[in-house]
């Protein structure tokens, strides 16, 4: 065959770039909220089996929707009436910035919480970056949370984690026995928020242990950290119960596969196949199960990479005001 031949025809890469093309989520949505109007009362388990495993954007789709409904539903149409701009706050807050693995090493990543300190000072409300280790292990940076959130505050203070940094704040509530007292609230962005499988595969007792163990060393690594995200792990033990569902709130990407950064594709894939919809660390699925309320952000995995992140920020920040403020109901 002559290379004129080849004009035209279509060459199968030999490393896709990304799972697979965009899909057509208008139709996506409309196919989700007719099945989800068949079974409403179905659990998100429930509705993952109906769809099986082939279309994976479709049943990413049909969690994101079920979101949407119920009370969980209700909180997110309020959530979706706030400002999410320069607009005052509806009432003074505090914001105790929670930052997440290797923030200093990857500032790129904006795990370091500076682009939210920003924000939020621009908004008016009073913010600071909680002094953590970057590399530091839960049970180590929980020391330095525990100090902090001990108070007394003189203004309603709501947490807001990142990645980790809210497995960092599990092991802390874990000291205080639970929800601390004087915690307005808590805001878990791509929050490790119940251990993740993924740490359970990589911690196998198996050879893959130990290379594991000594890639960590090398990298200079604590190993600890993946030991403390198996779900089998001390710190998720001690239940997280806020004072009110909208007090606590996930902000989760659910991400189709065309959106998956390339760096999680390995995770998301395992994960996949073993639990269905995931954000790379986290089964969507079993998300529905934490106390609190959920906040999906549709196209965005474990990674929160969205071009407009800040316009997100802006909102959650005005949210978290106007649970203050009394104007996001407790129950639909």
């Amino acid at each position: 065959m002559t290379a004129t031949e080849t004009i035209g025809q279509k060459a199968k890469p030999r490393w896709p770039l990304y799972l697979a093309s965009p899909a057509d989520t208008l139709a996506l949505t409309e196919e989700a909220d007719a099945l989800l109007t068949r079974h409403g009362s179905a659990s998100p388990q429930e509705l993952l089996a109906r769809v099986g495993t082939e279309r994976p954007d479709f049943a990413t789709m049909l969690l994101y929707r079920a979101c949407h409904r119920g009370e969980n539903g209700a909180f997110l149409e309020a959530a979706g009436r706030l400002p999410a701009g320069l607009t005052p706050l509806a009432m003074p807050i505090r914001l105790l910035i929670v930052p997440g693995f290797l923030f200093a090493e990857h500032p790129e990543l904006a795990l370091d919480g500076t682009l939210i300190r920003t924000i939020a000072q621009r908004l008016g409300a009073e913010a600071e970056v909680v002094s953590i280790e970057s590399r530091g292990i839960s049970a180590v940076n929980a020391e330095h949370l525990t100090a902090r959130l001990a108070g007394p505050f003189d203004r309603p203070t709501w947490l807001l984690s990142i990645s980790k940094g809210t497995s960092d704040v599990r092991a802390a509530f874990r000291s205080f026995g639970g929800w601390p007292k004087g915690l307005s609230g808590w805001l878990s962005i791509s929050g490790i928020f119940a251990g993740t499988p993924i740490a359970d595969w990589w911690t196998e007792e198996t050879v893959k242990r130990w290379l594991m163990r000594a890639l960590f060393g090398v990298t200079n690594l604590p190993f600890g950290t993946l030991l403390e995200m198996r779900r089998d792990a001390p710190i998720w033990r001690v239940p997280v119960t806020p004072p009110e569902p909208q007090r606590l709130i996930h902000v989760l990407g659910f991400p189709p596969p065309a959106s998956i950064e390339p760096r999680m594709i390995r995770n998301y894939r395992r994960l996949y196949a073993a639990h269905g919809p995931n954000d790379g660390f986290t089964p969507l699925a079993e998300a529905f199960g934490f106390p609190g309320w959920l906040y999906p952000v549709w196209g965005a995995d474990h990674l929160m990479r969205l071009p407009d992140m800040s316009q997100l920020i802006y909102r959650l920040i005005h949210l978290a005001a106007a649970v203050e403020a009394g104007r996001v109901p407790t129950q639909a």
